[in-house]
């Protein structure tokens, strides 16, 4: 008897894929096992049909030769002695075994049909009719035999065959060891899948567990994984990927959040001061002071504006909308408008800007964001280095690459926080105090993402008391096959490009 935790657990693999792969790779080896044993007995049974044929055809032309050598007394002999008949009796001898001697059955008979020597007393209606090649005849004892029958000179006729019953038994045999071996197959194979079936579901009954842990708020949890490289350790190791991008994304979620609320909240209370003051210099009859504190909550209004409109351009850029309406941009000519939109700025801050750009480098994608991309580069520069500024453009020499490069001289990022200062609200100033909403490399990294590339930061001049820093926008040419993004060699770079005159306008 099956016991209750055996029966429901024989249920409980029943419905599992596992089990039905089981079944069907079971159903399909124990259909090919019979296939093949079915073709080894066919062929067993056809070679032994085949050597009985050959030996029948032998002794037929060896007696047919007895008879035309020696005549019929001859062969009568040979038929008495191969019949296992006493020497010098004449005709069929009764008392003799049917089918003993040399294990063969024969006769020969007079045109009449009247058997004369053999070990059959009548000759088997089957052949009556002499046939062309050995034929089954029931013999008058019941037994099959195959038989050979061959017409002499002078009517005589001979008949040779072969009793079948070794043939019976030896096909009983193979059919009675297949059976064997089909049960025997069946049974290993369901033990086999149970045992398997098992494994599979224990496996997933460990990731069904470890996932409600995770869903009940234990955030630490894992997938198991066995070690053994096998798919359920390919899927734990994924999910578990996408569960640490997940805690990822939730924790910089909530720092955002929280430097968001930090950093809104001074601009919205400032505003808020400011207005209440122009309401207060408005009642006392002070145009000018009214003016002056409206335009002070306006600008704090601009400030938070900014940094919901620098939000969404980061959201667009993830989500990838827009990148069907791609069109050619040249960036050449958006870098060096951008350089001489900031050199005035930069030179206010006494420090010197130089432009080294390739002409002529165009590639698909959004002129709007990857225009807003690089003066988020320059303004990082402009707010949070020191010393000259170099704006670079140029592509790889095996042409893979586009590589955009503003470099300074200032204090530089520590290596440690660079993976940090691209995330939103990242600043490395804690307590705030420079202005910047912390949101200018995370927007240049989420553009540079769109389009297929990323932002790299490095030192300008490592070893040195102020490294500086050294900020890329690497971008995959059109049609390329970008490589690993940690092989970035130092780009060639062309001579200066004098960019164009550009009309007084707001920069991106």
């Amino acid at each position: 008897m099956m016991t209750a935790d055996a029966a429901g657990l024989f249920r409980h693999l029943r419905r599992t894929s596992a089990a039905r792969i089981v079944a069907m790779y079971l159903a399909v080896f124990v259909a090919s096992t019979g296939i093949v044993l079915g073709a080894v007995t066919w062929a067993a049974l056809t070679l032994i049909d085949q050597q009985i044929d050959q030996t029948l055809d032998a002794e037929v032309r060896g007696l047919a030769e007895q008879y035309r050598i020696e005549g019929l007394g001859r062969l009568i002999e040979v038929v008495r002695a191969r019949s296992g008949a006493p020497r010098g009796r004449p005709g069929p001898n009764p008392g003799a075994t049917p089918g003993m001697g040399l294990g063969g059955i024969y006769l020969l008979a007079a045109p009449d049909g009247v058997p004369i020597e053999g070990t059959l007393d009548a000759w088997p209606r089957a052949a009556e009719v002499t046939a062309d090649g050995a034929i089954d005849a029931e013999l008058a004892d019941g037994r099959t035999a195959r038989v050979r029958v061959y017409q002499l000179a002078g009517g005589f006729r001979l008949l040779v065959g072969r009793d079948l019953a070794e043939r019976a038994r030896f096909r009983e045999l193979v059919t009675e060891a297949s059976a064997w071996s089909m049960g025997l197959v069946l049974l290993l194979g369901l033990y086999g899948g149970w045992i398997l079936a098992r494994r599979s579901l224990a496996r997933v009954d460990a990731m069904a567990q470890a996932a409600r842990r995770i869903m009940a708020g234990d955030m630490e949890k894992r997938l198991p994984v066995a070690g053994s490289g096998d798919e359920y350790d390919r899927l734990a190791d994924a999910v578990n990927a996408m569960l640490d991008e997940i805690a990822r994304l939730m924790t910089a979620s909530r720092l955002a959040s929280d430097a968001m609320a930090h950093d809104l909240r001074g601009p919205l209370a400032r505003a808020r001061v400011s207005a209440e003051e122009a309401a207060a210099a408005v009642a006392r009859g002070e145009g000018a002071a009214a003016r002056a504190g409206l335009d002070e909550a306006v600008a704090e209004i601009d400030r938070v504006i900014q940094t919901f409109e620098a939000l969404t351009t980061i959201a667009r850029a993830e989500s990838g909308a827009g990148r069907t309406a791609w069109a050619p941009v040249d960036i050449s000519a958006l870098v060096a408008e951008l350089a001489e939109i900031y050199e005035l700025p930069f030179e206010d801050e006494g420090r010197p800007v130089t432009s080294l750009l390739t002409p002529d480098i165009t590639r698909p994608g959004d002129r709007a964001l990857l225009q807003r991309a690089v003066a988020n580069l320059l303004e990082n520069s402009l707010k949070h280095g020191a010393g000259p500024v170099a704006i670079r453009l140029a592509a790889e020499a095996n042409g893979d690459w586009i590589v955009i490069r503003v470099e300074d001289r200032g204090a530089g990022v520590p290596a440690a926080e660079r993976a940090r200062v691209v995330e939103r609200y990242a600043r490395l100033d804690p307590a705030r105090s420079r202005p910047g909403s912390g949101l200018g490399l995370a927007l240049a990294d989420a553009v540079a993402r769109l389009h297929g590339g990323r932002l790299v930061l490095s030192d300008t001049a490592p070893g040195e008391p102020m490294p500086g820093l050294a900020v890329e926008l690497r971008l995959p040419r059109e049609g390329a096959a970008p490589r690993a993004l940690d092989q970035t060699p130092e780009a060639p770079l062309s001579a200066p490009v004098r960019p164009a005159p550009l009309r007084p306008g707001p920069s991106a």
